[in-house]
């Protein structure tokens, strides 16, 4: 953003504050023609001055310190470590969760839990704005927690100095009245119901298509899953259009079918004819921590078919019945757009299709990615099981996760340049070791143990 923005958006703070007299929470917008307008403007949630001030630290060892002070305040509980964001609504009442990333799901759990603290998080972000509203003593960007602790052991939070402390410290019966000092139950209204709440969950639900939006979020979801699909074929659009001219093949030893399209800074190629690119030239930041997983020497691409005849057999019956959707033919090839901090891979490996489309900058606001996984050439069973191979690997390691049988959706967003490139090496690694996982699939014990070793570091799933 032009300085000439950031001048004015501080002067016009000072003067809000002024007007006001306390610091505010203000919302603001640029236009398309460059006007500036402040659209909301609200007391900043903050605690009192005596209760922010530092104190005397307790005479005990300190289990964790560092990061951000999101709401200051001290607080005491049982620890609730939200390793799968699909369990955050098992959280207790009263309890101090620990999370990997704060996001939307949190909401739900505010009215209960008497503190929080997240490994990164952005303090001047939404999240951190809900936590103030709700007086929540908070820290973001504070590590450790899931090496260090186990859900239901009692901390406490000192969230003025950053610092986790073992056992009770602060009475909890002073937490207990403020938590419900600050969390009566209010009537729903008719603008959250026409706006805010979610009717649409399922894409595969009879109401799922535009008759059956019922709120602004419901639109916001439906346009949201469509677009999604809609990126599955944009690539086939566009060769089919006579977009072939601008493709490059990726000379690889890998077995992938790549061919390559350059949207700007992406590829460092000299000659414009040259027809082919090495992962070398490709060198969008996505997609060099992406290839550095799909191509780590301790993975494998290829595997030995299933020494039963009945799974050899289930696989033939899968591969001859006949799909629609997504699914494309074998062999068929796959598409990889890319720039300088940008990059989106369709690829069509061994019965299955994947999406990964990920952005990676200095700018941890700007930092996503989005990864769609679904079919195989076993029958639907494996191919679920290898789903959930998927899921149990993916939120191992902070993602976010949304699957339905062998349809697996996963998200991490809004986190560092290096986390964020740790998470495309760690996909790519999964990427490859999944290729034609779902064969072995035959039990849920089976899938614990590849997930198991996956997450060990045994790419290879060599028996011990």
């Amino acid at each position: 953003m032009p300085d000439v923005y950031l001048r004015t958006l501080a002067d016009w703070g000072v003067h809000i504050e002024q007007h006001f007299r306390a610091p505010q929470d203000i919302e603001w917008v640029l236009d398309r023609d460059g006007a500036l307008w402040i659209v909301q403007s609200r007391p900043l949630s903050n605690a009192d001055t005596s209760r922010a001030k530092v104190r005397s630290q307790p005479k005990t060892e300190v289990r964790m310190a560092g990061g951000r002070t999101v709401f200051p305040g001290r607080t005491s509980g049982n620890a609730f470590l939200v390793e799968e964001i699909q369990n955050i609504g098992k959280v207790p009442p009263g309890a101090v969760v620990f999370i990997r990333k704060p996001s939307p799901e949190i909401v739900g759990i505010l009215p209960r839990i008497a503190g929080l603290v997240a490994e990164w998080g952005n303090v001047a972000g939404h999240a951190a704005t809900l936590l103030r509203e709700f007086q929540i003593p908070s820290v973001f960007q504070m590590t450790g927690a899931f090496d260090r602790l186990t859900s239901g052991e009692p901390v406490s939070l000192d969230a003025v100095q950053a610092r986790v402390y073992p056992g009770i410290l602060w009475p909890a019966a002073l937490k207990e009245a403020s938590i419900l000092e600050r969390h009566r139950e209010r009537p729903a209204d008719p603008i959250s119901t026409r706006l805010l709440t979610l009717n649409l969950q399922d894409p595969a639900a009879d109401n799922f298509r535009p008759a059956g939006c019922r709120s602004g979020h419901d639109v916001l979801r439906y346009c949201h899953e469509i677009a999604i699909e809609t990126m599955f074929e944009i690539n086939d659009r566009e060769l089919e259009r006579g977009g072939a001219q601008s493709y490059r093949k990726l000379e690889t030893p890998l077995p992938l079918n790549l061919t390559v399209i350059d949207l700007g800074g992406g590829l460092a190629v000299h000659d414009p004819e040259q027809r082919s690119v090495k992962p070398a030239q490709i060198i969008s930041r996505p997609f060099q921590a992406l290839w550095q997983g799909l191509s780590h020497p301790e993975v494998r691409w290829t595997r030995e078919m299933p020494a039963s005849v009945g799974d050899l057999g289930s696989i033939l019956a899968a591969t001859f019945s006949p799909r629609g959707g997504i699914m494309r033919p074998l062999g068929q090839e796959s598409h990889l757009l890319v720039a300088d901090e940008y990059m989106n891979l369709n690829s069509r490996l061994a019965y299955h299709y994947s999406l990964v489309d990920a952005c990676l900058s200095d700018n941890p606001g700007d930092n996503y990615i989005s990864f769609r996984f679904e079919g195989g050439g076993a029958a639907h069973k494996r191919r679920s099981l290898r789903a959930c191979f998927l899921e149990k690997c993916l939120v191992h390691y902070g993602f976010g996760v949304d699957r339905r049988a062998d349809l697996v959706n996963a998200w991490f967003r809004k986190a560092p340049a290096d986390q964020t490139a740790e998470r495309l090496d760690l996909l790519g690694r999964l990427l490859a070791c999944s290729s034609q996982l779902d064969m072995y699939m035959n039990s849920r014990e089976m899938m614990n143990w590849f997930a198991d070793q996956f997450i060990l570091g045994n790419y290879a799933f060599r028996q011990r």
